[in-house]
């Protein structure tokens, strides 16, 4: 499922990935802040705690902690936020939260990173690696020695010598010379 970042990162490791970079709406990214790796509203939610407890590391008060706590999405918790003056702060605290999480997970298998975006407020922000994933991403890419691709199941029969970037989902996975998968 697209929402099991957990089973992202087991791909990108049976596809022999370098590298994974996870792009997403903070509605789904900022469970992962919790550690919580399956983002279906299904399995776990937790979206406004992990955001107040941010947003205390970040300074926010006794009164905006609650106000955040009794947000239904979050864009408004984004906007208590913003009109709190901590907007940047949290999401500074959330951003290393996530990092913390994917790199425990798969940190020591491959380069893993995440940027965190809002419909509203756009890009909200990147953990350590996200910068240094999206510049190998635009070079490879540009460079043509690596194809984009957009199903696993291409890689039933890769073309020798070929690098690839799969997009899937939540997820761009880096993968150098892929040997034929059985999918």
């Amino acid at each position: 499922a697209a929402s099991d970042v957990y089973k992202r990162q087991d791909m990108g490791c049976e596809l022999g990935a370098k590298g994974m970079l996870f792009v997403g709406h903070i509605g789904k990214l900022v469970k992962l802040g919790a550690g919580i790796m399956n983002t279906h509203s299904k399995m776990a939610d937790g979206r406004m705690e992990i955001l107040a407890a941010c947003a205390v590391r970040a300074g926010a008060g006794i009164e905006a902690v609650r106000n955040i706590l009794d947000c239904v999405t979050t864009d408004a918790a984004l906007e208590l936020l913003k009109n709190e003056k901590i907007l940047g702060k949290t999401m500074e605290q959330l951003m290393l939260r996530i990092d913390a999480c994917l790199q425990k997970r798969g940190g020591d298998n491959m380069q893993i990173g995440a940027v965190v975006f809002s419909n509203e407020y756009g890009l909200l922000g990147k953990t350590e690696q996200a910068d240094e994933l999206l510049l190998k991403i635009t070079a490879d890419v540009s460079s043509e020695k690596y194809r984009v691709i957009f199903n696993k199941a291409d890689l039933l029969d890769p073309e020798a010598g070929q690098n690839y970037w799969v997009a899937q989902d939540l997820s761009l996975i880096h993968i150098s010379e892929p040997t034929r998968l059985d999918v």
